[in-house]
């Protein structure tokens, strides 16, 4: 699904506007610190780059004057989506980088749960147990399973809400 224009719409409307405003904000050069240089000598990887990719964020947030989300583009992309459903903005409601990392899930996927959640939240007068939950998604019990719901029912009454 779109996230709005498409590029060549977008290019479409500046050409044909007369005038196009643009804002240039220069900032300061970043260099990375010690702490983000380091390399893991085992992997080759550079753990402190997201270090600095945060760092480089935040100053930019800072002097534009934008807040700031926590969110990653499939946060964002997934919360659209919920959105669609009905679903109330709310940041707390979604982490799905770690849930894709941590259940071996693309966005495709994910999104696809979300739309069986859905309809069986709305079956169930929007609350929903760990069973009822099951059979709205059509899926067995199973360890993995449980653990994403305990990750969902944030004040642990056993009942899944969009609240949660």
């Amino acid at each position: 699904f779109s996230l709005g224009a498409s590029l060549p719409v977008l290019m479409l409307r500046c050409m044909a506007q007369w005038y196009n405003d643009v804002h240039i904000t220069w900032v300061e050069v970043c260099q990375p610190g010690p702490l983000e240089k380091e390399v893991d000598l085992e992997t080759g990887r550079r753990p402190g780059a997201v270090l600095f990719c945060n760092h480089v964020r935040e100053l930019m947030g800072k002097t534009l004057n934008i807040p700031l989300a926590p969110l990653s583009f499939a946060d964002h992309k997934l919360m659209v989506r919920a959105h669609k459903f009905g679903v109330g903005w709310d940041t707390r409601l979604v982490a799905a980088d770690w849930v894709q990392k941590q259940y071996n899930i693309d966005l495709v996927g994910l999104q696809f749960v979300l739309e069986q959640f859905v309809k069986g939240y709305k079956a169930t007068s929007c609350k929903m147990t760990y069973d009822q939950m099951l059979r709205a998604m059509e899926l067995p019990d199973s360890p993995v399973l449980r653990q994403l719901f305990q990750l969902l029912d944030q004040d642990k009454d056993n009942v899944v809400s969009f609240a949660d």
